[in-house]
């Protein structure tokens, strides 16, 4: 164990995990599939298997971790935006928590065999009996207190240090998107940190201002940071951004609770929280693609 496992262990506060049931894949397709089909319906039970990740080499010569994911698979039945009806297949997967779909002839194609950056993925998962719930047990990659968010910065941008942290300030965007805002170094650079990484991403921050001024020194929010809102003890937040073009490109879909020192899973069947204004300000809609 090196030492920023053992730091990351000093400021895991317990062991989080969720449990995700089909129940939670039918809100998820309620969520996203709002914009991008005329109407949608589950056919059948879903299935669940697993499959080997990628954690190195390339494309052409992976190499194999022996650690598996689960993937859920279900007929879904899609009314698209031109009016026609066809059978697809849903493949929900557990290792990003990202829903896609697939037509016959694309489910057939390599793209859901992901690749996990070169580096060390600590998710874990627990399939029951029946095959009817994956329990996700997370590591460091959730971001439930300040000092784990404080402690990601770090590691994601090496040549930072703990005493330059300003501030960690839990925050609200889009009304129900939960982040962990960080302020760091006199020059008050602010930086927002997912809830739940992305293992097949790099990166769990984000810039949140930029130059305004370079003669008066000023730095400006920029969206979506610029509107931000302070979480309500005991309130359900999503933990992902449905601002994107297509469905495919949103991950994380489970939903957090405030509990006043942190954030902590909540299954998205169970979260409290009105669904999403699909459009943007500008009238625009979002999630528009499958």
């Amino acid at each position: 164990m090196n030492l920023t496992q053992i730091r990351t262990l000093q400021n895991f506060p317990e062991q989080l995990r969720s449990v995700r049931t089909k129940k939670d894949i039918e809100t998820a397709c309620k969520i996203l599939l709002t914009n991008a089909v005329q109407n949608w319906e589950l056919i059948d039970e879903p299935t669940l298997r697993l499959m080997p990740y990628a954690s190195g080499g390339n494309w052409i010569h992976p190499s194999y971790r022996s650690t598996k994911y689960p993937l859920w698979e279900q007929k879904i039945m899609l009314t698209l935006n031109n009016g026609v009806t066809t059978d697809y297949r849903l493949s929900f997967h557990e290792i990003d928590q990202s829903l896609r779909i697939y037509n016959h002839v694309s489910f057939n194609c390599p793209s859901y065999n992901f690749m996990v950056a070169e580096r060390f993925v600590g998710r874990k998962f627990a399939v029951s009996a029946n095959k009817k719930r994956v329990t996700t047990i997370y590591d460091d990659g959730f971001l439930a207190t300040p000092k784990q968010a404080a402690q990601k910065l770090l590691e994601e941008v090496n040549h930072f240090c703990w005493k330059g942290i300003v501030s960690i300030e839990p925050k609200i965007i889009y009304g129900c998107q939960a982040v962990w805002l960080i302020t760091y170094g006199y020059s008050d650079w602010k930086y927002a940190l997912d809830i739940v990484g992305n293992p097949l991403n790099q990166f769990q921050y984000h810039m949140a201002n930029v130059w305004k001024s370079v003669i008066y020194d000023v730095k400006a929010p920029i969206k979506p940071y610029d509107d931000l809102q302070d979480p309500i003890i005991g309130q359900d937040y999503f933990a992902f951004d449905w601002h994107k073009k297509s469905v495919h490109e949103v991950s994380g879909l489970i939903a957090v609770r405030f509990n006043g020192s942190g954030f902590f899973p909540v299954p998205l069947r169970k979260a409290k929280i009105p669904l999403p204004n699909l459009t943007n300000e500008k009238g625009e809609k979002q999630l528009i693609y499958l």
